[in-house]
This record gives C-alpha cells, structure tokens and sequence, in this order.
C-alpha cells in the first residue's frame, strides 16, 4: 500500500476529484492547509506574519492506494491540477506500513 499526497490549488480541487472519480474508486480526504516554499508567489491578500513566510491557502488530498494505482493516480493528479504556473503544488508517495479499517477491524489489503 502506498499514501499518496497532494497539495492543489484550492480552486482545482473539484476539477482533481472528478478525474480521480472518473478513474476509478479512490477514498479521498481532503484538508484546508496554507503553504509557503520557495516558489510560492508573494501576495498581499495571504501575507501572514507566521515566521515571516507568506502563506498561502491550498487543498491537501490524501489517498490511499494499492503499489500498482500509484503512477496512474499520480498521472491524474498532475494532469487535472496543472495551471503551468508557480505555485501548482506538489505530490508525494510514501509507504503504508499498515493499514486497518476502525469500522470492521481489516487490516492491510483488505482494509483498502
């Protein structure tokens, strides 16, 4: 099992769950984070005096997803987000050492 996770712009949030609906079934948890890196644009309207970054609204998606789903959910992320401009985000793919359904109390594969 792999986490998948994307921080989007948040007004492509809609735009990546529909292509990840049309993809395929893919359990989705979407959170309201503010991000700052270096390319991220300055911008009055988000200035934040946090450490002296600029901080900036974005959508963080996580999805669980089995090895295999992995450059293919990655495919329609990129393509669905893309703007081609500074600041579209970025996607990680990290390992699941485990993984358990709190409602039936599967694990691994299963709990997929």
């Amino acid at each position: 099992m792999k986490r998948i996770e994307a921080i989007i712009r948040p007004h492509k949030q809609e735009q990546v769950l529909q292509a990840l609906g049309e993809a395929g079934s893919f359990g989705v948890t979407v959170m309201d984070v503010l991000s700052a890196g270096s390319d991220t644009p300055h911008s009055d309207l988000y200035q934040s005096v946090t450490e002296g970054k600029d901080l900036v609204p974005r959508r963080l998606l996580v999805i669980y997803v089995r090895k295999e789903q992995v450059d293919a959910v990655m495919k329609v992320i990129k393509d669905a987000a893309h703007t081609g401009k500074v600041g579209d985000g970025k996607i990680a793919v990290l390992p699941v050492d485990s993984l358990v359904k709190i409602r039936t109390g599967e694990e691994g594969e299963a709990a997929y």
